[in-house]
């Protein structure tokens, strides 16, 4: 879901020359006043090349980078702008994510950016500023005033995690003096720290650590939305302060919203079904196992595999057994990152029972269970399944495809219209048919399912190749795990 400035830079030149519009790269490979390098798009437009950041919406010719740029040294390879060129030059581009590539041609345009900018005054510090929380950079209104002028004031907010990571607020101050950097609160300013600029000092680079200010008021407000009903939730209001944090900090609200979310207590006796390893929905009910592999993740949220077992159509004692056998079915993988492993038993006995219109609503709630109770992450759900299973998990994957990070299918076919393949075009799915497997005529249809997979997405599936440890059955896969994980990340 993210890129570098790099990567996003060739999205964006390679769409512009799609529809006719001259793009390329255009980079510096170290910036003279601070860490960092950065790559970025220019577009011929008008009689003339024109900048733009690939994922940093402004007008042409604008960005948060402007000013670093117009520092730029003419003449350096390390510290000059050069733009990509498709004829040969006598310079290639400096590619510092690919130290050894030599073929991309290049021309220097530094000119270009540091004639269009006024000298810096040499009376001014740069002062970036960097707000982070938890080790998380934070969106936070910040101030810096002067200690022996309080009329000397600079308001502005820094940058979250979607900015990039050079793109720091900035404040240009007058040197020689001694400023206090003060973080917006409900009411009013807190000071975080003071900083002394120096006679000679031409920029300053200044972490914050930020406080969950107001933290427990609006996380019990949160709560109080999230425990009421939607008759009564239009009496219920924010302060001005709070729904300032909601535009100023979205990942702190968003964190604070999903703790909230998890003790409102409106999930029912969900804890005692957890208790029980069982989940419950709408009258029915099926039970399952659960297991912890490696380490618990740095972010303290565990990704979450759900397997499914073959059967179905047969005794009880018998699909009790293959959920059993699930539970060790596949190798552990704890070199992908720690992960819980569920194997979940059949709701009931019956051929479709892991296809039936009961199974979406009880993995619905499955997953709600263990984001409640489990500390599981509902970005970072997997769904693996065999046979019987396989069935459930093309049926679960195109009907619920936004509850899952990947989901595998083996030795199964799809189902029918129960089956869309235009609902997998935004999840990872994968599955695997051996091909002699003519039961129920699974090669057949997995081939069809293909086929219709090819008009809405890049198909990953492996059809049609035999199982060499069992000739002539059924494909299943061992490291279905690893590879929806792989996947996943």
């Amino acid at each position: 879901g993210v890129a570098s400035c790099t990567g996003l830079s060739i999205l964006l030149a390679d769409a512009c020359r799609a529809v006719g519009v001259p793009a390329r790269l255009a980079g510096i490979a170290s910036w003279p006043n601070k860490r960092g390098n950065h790559t970025w798009v220019e577009v011929w437009d008008d009689g003339g090349w024109h900048f733009t950041g690939a994922a940093e919406p402004a007008p042409l010719d604008r960005g948060w980078f402007t000013g670093d740029a117009g520092q730029a040294v003419v003449g350096s390879r390390a510290n000059g702008i050069w733009a990509v060129s498709y004829a040969r030059t006598e310079h290639t581009f400096p590619m510092v994510w690919s130290r050894d590539a030599h073929d991309v041609y290049a021309v220097e345009v530094t000119p270009r950016y540091t004639g269009a900018l006024d000298a810096p005054d040499p009376e001014l510090c740069r002062m970036l500023v960097r707000v982070e929380l938890g080790g998380q950079r934070e969106v936070r209104r910040v101030r810096c005033v002067a200690q022996d002028d309080q009329t000397l004031q600079w308001v502005g907010s820094s940058r979250g995690e979607e900015a990039d990571l050079n793109d720091l607020l900035a404040f240009e101050v007058p040197r020689g003096r001694e400023y206090a950097l003060q973080l917006a609160v409900e009411r009013g300013w807190r000071t975080a720290r003071t900083v002394r600029v120096a006679d000679d000092q031409a920029q300053a680079e200044v972490s914050l650590e930020a406080e969950g200010s107001g933290d427990a008021g609006l996380r019990a407000a949160l709560e109080r939305w999230f425990a009421s009903d939607e008759a009564t939730r239009s009496g219920l209001g924010f302060t001005p302060e709070q729904r300032l944090r909601l535009v100023q900090e979205p990942q702190a609200v968003r964190r604070l919203a999903f703790e909230a979310w998890k003790a409102a207590g409106r999930h029912g006796d969900t804890a005692a079904n957890v208790a029980a390893r069982v989940v419950r929905w709408s009258g029915h009910e099926s039970p399952y196992s659960l297991k912890e592999v490696g380490a618990r993740p740095t972010s303290g949220l565990w990704p979450l595999v759900i397997a499914m077992h073959g059967g179905g159509g047969v005794p009880k004692h018998f699909n009790d057994s293959q959920w059993e056998h699930m539970q060790i079915y596949y190798h552990d993988h704890p070199e992908v990152g720690g992960y819980k492993y569920l194997a979940l038993r059949a709701p009931n006995d019956n051929w479709n029972g892991f296809y039936d219109d009961t199974i979406c609503g009880l993995i619905d709630q499955l997953i709600r269970d263990m984001i409640v109770h489990e500390e599981v992450d509902p970005d970072r759900v997997a769904a693996v399944g065999y046979s019987h299973g396989g069935y459930g998990a093309f049926v679960i994957g195109s009907k619920d495809p936004h509850r899952f990070a990947a989901v595998h299918a083996s030795a199964a076919a799809p189902t029918g219209s129960d089956t869309a393949a235009i609902n997998l075009r935004n999840l990872h799915f994968t599955f695997m048919c051996g091909e002699k497997d003519t039961a129920y005529g699974r090669i057949a249809r997995c081939r069809e399912f293909a086929a219709a997979c090819f008009e809405y997405k890049p198909l990953s599936a492996s059809i049609g190749q035999p199982d060499t440890r069992t000739p002539g059955t059924s494909a299943s896969c061992a490291c279905a795990v690893a590879c929806l994980f792989f996947a996943a990340r």
